[in-house]
C-alpha cells in the first residue's frame, strides 16, 4: 500500500480506478445519498452519479462495484456504511435528529463492512487485473473512524502496492 497527500480528484488522472466510499441507502427516487466527502465531490462533477450508484446498488447490492466508467477512469463504490444502521451509531452531527430506522448515510462507518469491502476489492482487482487503484482512508471522514487507530491496520492486511491511499492531511500517515 502506498500513500499520497493532496486532492484525490487531482491525482485520479494517474490511476485506472478511483474508489468512492459509499453507503447502501437508496432514496425513493433511485439515487444513492452522496452527501459528504469524496462521494459528494464526485456527485458535483458527475450529476448522474447518485442515480448510477443507486441503480448499481439496487441491482447488485451494497458491494464493491463499478458504477461509472469513461475513457479515463473507472469509479468503484467502496461500501463503508450499510443501507440502514442503529440509532446508537449516529454520526455526531445527526445525534438527536433521527430516531427509529436510521438511513446508512447518517451512521458511522463500520469496520466489519470495511473488511468485507476490502476482501471484495482485492478479489475484483485480481479478477479484472487492475494495477493502479486510488482510495482515501476508508470511513475516516464522514464515517468518523480513525485511520491510525483502526482502519490502517485492517487495510494493511489486504492491500499491496497496487493501492494508493490519498489524504489531504499528511498527519493521517504519520506515526
Amino acid at each position: 500500500m502506498k500513500y499520497l497527500t493532496g486532492n484525490m480528484l487531482k491525482h485520479a488522472k494517474n490511476f485506472e480506478v478511483m474508489l468512492v466510499t459509499t453507503n447502501g441507502f437508496v432514496k425513493t427516487n433511485g439515487e444513492c445519498v452522496m452527501g459528504r466527502g469524496i462521494a459528494n465531490q464526485v456527485a458535483k462533477r458527475i450529476p448522474n452519479a447518485p442515480k448510477l450508484l443507486g441503480d448499481s446498488i439496487k441491482k447488485n447490492g451494497n458491494i464493491v462495484q463499478c458504477f461509472f466508467k469513461n475513457d479515463k477512469i473507472e469509479l468503484w463504490s467502496f461500501p463503508v456504511k450499510p443501507a440502514y444502521g442503529k440509532e446508537e451509531n449516529l454520526v455526531a452531527h445527526m445525534k438527536g435528529k433521527i430516531h427509529g430506522r436510521v438511513p446508512g448515510w447518517a451512521v458511522k462507518a463500520e469496520l466489519p463492512l470495511i473488511e468485507k469491502s476490502l476482501q471484495q476489492l482485492v478479489a475484483r482487482v485480481e479478477r479484472i487485473g487492475k494495477k493502479k487503484i486510488l482510495a482515501l482512508p476508508f470511513g475516516c471522514g464522514a464515517g468518523e473512524l480513525s485511520w491510525k487507530n483502526s482502519v490502517e491496520s485492517l487495510a494493511k492486511k489486504y492491500l499491496d502496492d497496487r493501492f494508493t491511499i490519498c489524504s489531504f492531511n499528511q498527519s493521517d500517515f504519520e506515526k
